[in-house]
């Protein structure tokens, strides 16, 4: 093997498990808030409306969860949601087929820096928009440094029914568009592409979709 094959095959190493790492932690604080302020229904869950009043409700809301969640993390640094201080910070971020990744009236910053240099950059959910409480979180694994790209080193887990899960499995997001086949191939042209990478890093543990587009979960797993 050579180097630069080496060092590629350390990197995806690295980020399989700082990924699941991710998953484990934020999972294991979600279930011992639970069992502290009860179900994510019972904490008041608002979401982000448009307005300016809904906004700040739904800042106030993102700022609740991270802090029911802190005593159970190891944060170095939570720069509030809404807190104008913060967006000096902000970076742009890339899908997996290189279209500038833009969400309305969102900028991605670093909120919450975990110890190990993960960040939260990004939280979303509902309210009573809908039927089922849920929401979404985006993590970046090295913060603002390159290469800021969906399903390289960001990635984005939903909450459904007080659970976290990576998406790319059909049933786990609200309108099932972000099922890995659809949303972690490189010659899918759309700014969300990369959506669907996370369960598949941290189920099959590697990156192979970076190598080929024609994965799937229920067939063929490897390029070569």
């Amino acid at each position: 093997m050579t180097l630069p094959a080496l060092v590629q095959s350390h990197k995806e190493k690295q980020t399989v498990a700082q990924l699941k790492k991710f998953y484990s932690v934020i999972s294991n604080a979600m279930l011992l808030a639970y069992n502290q302020y009860g179900p994510l229904e019972d904490w008041g869950v608002t979401g982000i409306e448009g307005n300016e009043e809904a906004n700040a409700k739904g800042n106030d809301f993102k700022n609740k969860f991270i802090n029911n969640l802190k005593p159970y993390l190891k944060i170095i640094r939570f720069c509030e949601f809404g807190d104008s201080s913060c967006e000096k910070d902000d970076y742009s971020v890339k899908s997996l087929d290189g279209t500038t990744h833009t969400v309305t009236a969102t900028k991605f910053l670093p909120h919450v820096v975990l110890a190990d240099g993960t960040t939260i950059n990004h939280l979303w959910f509902t309210g009573d928009k809908y039927t089922r409480k849920y929401g979404e979180i985006y993590v970046d694994l090295n913060g603002a440094k390159a290469p800021n790209t969906l399903g390289v080193d960001i990635f984005v887990f939903g909450i459904y029914e007080n659970k976290l899960i990576p998406y790319g499995i059909e049933h786990t997001d609200l309108g099932g568009n972000f099922a890995f086949e659809k949303m972690c191939s490189k010659s899918v042209k759309n700014r969300m592409n990369g959506y669907g990478c996370a369960a598949w890093v941290i189920f099959e543990e590697n990156l192979e979709y970076l190598k080929c587009n024609d994965l799937s979960f229920d067939g063929k797993k490897k390029c070569k």
